[in-house]
């Protein structure tokens, strides 16, 4: 409800008045973080961000938890842009600067802190392939991750899915760890991997989910993907259409209604 608030008067005559008050309200300080998780490497230069509203201003405290802050290697910029954005900079992190931070208003009504953390694990794996196979019993699957070092090795988990209509539960993970192919990165930290899945069930669905591991550990598990083999009358079909007349599109039964996706049924050798 701050802001300037006016009261006007007019009685018909003259020009019309009008008064102006602006109202200030006082609250403790609300402080949000712009990323909660930063990911990084050794020998980057990090910007944690966080927001800070209220009124009175409030004194803004960075620290990190347990472990000894060094401010000579941390530094504020010189100017907050906005009057509620603040931020730490830390240049050319080390080792030793991986951990949890904390960004502390406070002000006469209150304080306020809230945290997070500097990492030098991968960010989560992002799978990039098609959510329908071509063919019964195989499946290409590709996936990138962005890491600030080099990327050791991946594991791949699938299982038959419960969304298929024969299955009451859905089977026991399977795991696959993946070297890496050894290629360079794109763009320094865009890591991308590919491999082909076999000896699947035709017409089946499955779900997917990735991690990536580099120097600092395993990073968190990708978000669950869902992919469907092809029927063998269908991975057919695929590959008479592929010598006609332009490719055919199809929406795989077993993704479910709810998943509304064209696609593109390319020429596969089987």
């Amino acid at each position: 409800m701050a802001g300037v608030y006016e009261c006007v008067a007019d009685n018909g005559l003259g020009q019309v008045a009008v008064g102006a008050i602006r109202l200030q309200v006082h609250y403790p300080p609300e402080v949000e973080v712009e990323k909660s998780t930063v990911y990084t490497g050794e020998g980057y230069s990090v910007v944690l961000v966080c927001f800070v509203y209220a009124d009175p201003p409030a004194k803004v405290i960075w620290d990190r938890e347990d472990s000894t802050f060094d401010s000579s290697r941390h530094s504020e910029p010189d100017e907050v842009v906005m009057g509620t954005r603040h931020e730490l900079v830390i240049q050319s992190v080390g080792r030793d600067d991986f951990g949890r931070y904390s960004c502390k208003a406070t002000n006469s009504l209150g304080t306020m802190t809230r945290h997070m953390s500097v990492t030098g694990v991968a960010d989560r794996v992002e799978i990039t392939s098609e959510p329908v196979s071509t063919a019964p019993d195989v499946y290409d699957l590709s996936w990138q991750v962005q890491s600030f070092s080099p990327v050791q090795e991946y594991k791949v988990a699938y299982r038959r899915s419960k969304h298929n209509i024969s299955v009451e539960q859905p089977s026991v993970w399977k795991e696959v760890i993946v070297p890496t192919t050894g290629s360079e990165p794109v763009g320094d930290v865009l890591y991308h991997q590919r491999i082909t899945l076999r000896g699947l069930e035709p017409a089946t669905a499955y779900d997917l989910k990735i991690q990536a591991r580099n120097a600092h550990g395993w990073n968190a598990v990708s978000d669950q993907f869902r992919f469907a083999t092809l029927t063998r009358g269908e991975a057919l079909e695929s590959r008479i259409a592929g010598t006609g007349g332009g490719p055919s599109r199809r929406l795989h039964p077993l993704l479910g209604s709810a998943l509304v996706l064209a696609v593109i049924i390319l020429p596969a050798v089987l």
